[in-house]
């Protein structure tokens, strides 16, 4: 019996190399919901919204804070609840330290989404915030159980002011 060679061995394993890459690519990024990547966190168990915004060059960062009894929390709620996220590649660099020249027209917020009685996998329960969202001038990353990740969105911009609209 003949043995292969060398060469087709090597585009052979190159090609499977590829293959895996591609696949792992599209399995990393692939659109996600929070209800798939955090099915504990039930929206009847969000209690209230709350963090800060900055638009341009204002001195000082605006808070904010949303009951659940209220139309922005509804709106806002769903604004997270329904989007698809897909994780980035940069994702899985190191971070550093971060710097903006900041324009009239940009803006950076921060929401900290608040429950009660969270059921954990491992059969803890905790409360707080556990859900912590920031878009930092064209970033968007997801804090939750001590990690965060870096996603992105259908036509972010409008969707960053989208949220913006309403902790306003």
């Amino acid at each position: 019996m003949k043995k292969p060679s060398k060469k087709k061995l090597s585009f052979a394993l190159t090609a499977l190399l590829v293959l895996f890459l591609l696949s792992a690519y599209a399995w990393y990024t692939r659109p996600v919901t929070l209800p798939a990547l955090y099915p504990m966190l039930k929206p009847e168990q969000c209690t209230q919204i709350q963090g800060y915004y900055e638009i341009g060059m204002q001195p000082e960062q605006s808070n904010f804070t949303i009951t659940k009894d209220s139309a922005e929390f509804e709106q806002l709620w769903d604004l997270f609840y329904d989007q698809s996220y897909r994780r980035s590649l940069k994702d899985l660099l190191p971070r550093g330290t971060r710097i903006h020249r900041t324009e009239e027209d940009d803006f950076q917020w921060t929401v900290d989404v608040l429950f009660e009685d969270i059921a954990f996998p491992d059969g803890s329960t905790g409360s707080g915030t556990m859900l912590h969202f920031t878009y930092w001038y064209g970033t968007f990353e997801l804090f939750f159980d001590g990690e965060t990740h870096i996603y992105r969105v259908p036509e972010p911009e409008r969707w960053a002011a989208q949220v913006l609209a309403i902790i306003q």
